[in-house]
């Protein structure tokens, strides 16, 4: 059952997560409860709490791994690898202040749209 949660289920909570991820901590937690039922019903794991069940099924909350989509997502905007002008979405300012920044020291800002 765990393995058929892997292969079916978790690609559609983890698709296009970059566009739809909750924001909301009620729709976070609603995305995590699908796989805290399955893991919860697992041999095993009926009288672990949730993050003992990930932590024994070597396992990232859902939340977890939408959060690593995005990281690499923006990753992938600033540095030229996906087709999308940096500009649009974020502005870069120096943490520095008026000194000389040389390893890339920045506050990254998300432009919001209206």
């Amino acid at each position: 059952m765990f393995r058929a949660f892997k292969v079916y289920v978790r690609p559609l909570l983890e698709y296009a997560t970059c566009v739809w991820s909750p924001y909301y901590n009620y729709a976070i937690d609603k995305t995590d409860a699908v796989q805290g039922k399955l893991t919860k019903r697992l041999k095993g794991c009926k009288d672990m709490d949730y993050p003992e069940r990930l932590g024994y099924l070597h396992l990232h909350s859902l939340e977890r791994r939408h959060l690593t989509a995005d990281l690499i997502l923006t990753h992938r905007i600033i540095f030229g690898l996906v087709d999308v002008s940096t500009t649009d979405y974020f502005t870069m300012q120096s943490t520095n202040g008026d000194h000389t920044v040389t390893r890339g020291t920045y506050n990254l800002y998300w432009k919001h749209r209206s």
